[in-house]
């Protein structure tokens, strides 16, 4: 028999071993996805490579949806560290403007992780969403910005995520538009799009 603190002991050494676990499966089903695509993703071939059975990778996720639902997860904290190094600091309009550059670039620069996103339905995520929300209501609770209508500081947030979304999806599913400087047409579109929840002069 275990004392209390024994047990106590024991059960957190088998949470952290099924962490370890689940991370390990993780890992090697981004692996996969990066080189095959997320489309490709095999649980079986998964299993082989983390070196399990696919019964026991069914005991951390509930088939290939609950480990693509994993690697969004994934994805989506990843994204929101890189929006974190936009200071809090920058007014809130600014601010905006450069969470929405960094999540272009981290779509860019990270193509596998943002097809992950996509596969969460093509819409803001959690994490990400939050770090675009703080920033707006810090800006509507300041005055620098006017609440949207219908959502307050929510639609402000939701409208420049789904502008920064859609542009780098767009990116990815058609040729670039000749004579078009993407970069600066990105930037002046969402500029423009934060100027509007200004409060009138």
């Amino acid at each position: 028999m275990f004392t209390d603190g024994e047990g106590g002991k024991v059960a957190g050494a088998r949470a952290d071993r099924r962490d370890r676990v689940r991370a390990h499966i993780l890992q090697s089903a981004a692996d996969l996805s990066r080189e095959e695509g997320v489309g490709s993703l095999s649980l079986r071939e998964v299993a082989r490579r983390a070196g399990y059975s696919p019964a026991a990778v069914y005991r951390y996720f509930e088939g290939k949806e609950g480990l693509i639902a994993g690697l969004v997860l994934e994805a989506d904290s990843r994204a929101a560290a890189r929006l974190k190094d936009v200071s809090p600091e920058l007014p809130a309009g600014d601010r905006l403007v450069r969470l929405a550059l960094a999540y272009l670039a981290f779509a860019h620069y990270d193509p596998p992780q943002f097809s992950l996103l996509l596969q969460g339905g093509g819409r803001p995520a959690g994490e990400v969403f939050g770090v675009f929300l703080e920033a707006a209501r810090s800006g509507v609770e300041s005055g620098e910005l006017r609440p949207g209508k219908g959502g307050g500081a929510e639609a402000i947030a939701y409208s420049v995520l789904s502008a920064a979304h859609g542009m780098a999806a767009l990116g990815r599913t058609h040729s670039p538009i000749a004579d078009l400087d993407t970069d600066a047409a990105q930037r002046d579109a969402i500029m423009r799009l934060v100027a509007g929840s200004a409060p009138a002069p």
